[in-house]
């Protein structure tokens, strides 16, 4: 399986702070008109600003770099997450197999803040994933991503141990917002 170490020292600037940057030197001016298509979404992005273009609309990234393991079966997908992500400042690990997550995270799981885990893979779905990774270590924050997974309720997703399910597609925007909203979830408990 595909398994990448990043450090967010080594990666280029993210796209999300290169339109912070992009608003802090021209102030009220929205570049307008199509950037290349998102892999996740499937449309083009635009810079977001809010409704006077003044400010960009994204949640900021957290204060502190998390470091997160990131589990789906398209690399178009883990492509997308890590970039987000990585960019943003966090510590990312991707894995294509669920079998290889999971005995990464059996070995390693102290060392993992958040979890990021696709519901619909080969060999172990996205619930037998976190279901095995909670007996390995109690507590820990996920989020499920799916485009096709099963429509549970908040409280049967608590009841699994999960945070959130942020269903594909998704934007970078969905992204931070429901990664900050599972880790401080997993903060507070």
């Amino acid at each position: 399986g595909v398994r990448l170490r990043l450090r967010a020292a080594a990666l280029p600037e993210g796209p999300a702070a290169r339109a912070r940057r992009r608003a802090r030197r021209h102030p009220g001016a929205a570049r307008h008109g199509p950037t290349p298509a998102d892999p996740v979404s499937g449309s083009a992005a635009m810079d977001p600003v809010d409704a006077d273009g003044a400010e960009p609309v994204d949640p900021a990234p957290p204060a502190a770099a998390l470091r997160v393991l990131v589990v789906d079966d398209c690399p178009a997908v883990l492509r997308f997450v890590e970039r987000a992500l990585a960019g943003d400042g966090h510590v990312v690990v991707c894995h294509d197999d669920p079998r290889a997550a999971l005995a990464g995270y059996q070995q390693a799981g102290d060392q993992i803040d958040l979890v990021i885990t696709d519901y619909s893979m080969p060999h172990l779905n996205g619930l037998q994933l976190v279901e095995a990774m909670r007996a390995a270590r109690a507590g820990g924050a996920f989020l499920m991503i799916t485009a096709d997974g099963p429509s549970l309720s908040d409280q049967e997703l608590r009841a699994r141990g999960i945070g959130q399910l942020l269903r594909k597609p998704f934007s970078m925007a969905d992204l931070r917002a429901a990664v900050q909203a599972v880790w401080a979830g997993a903060v507070e408990s």
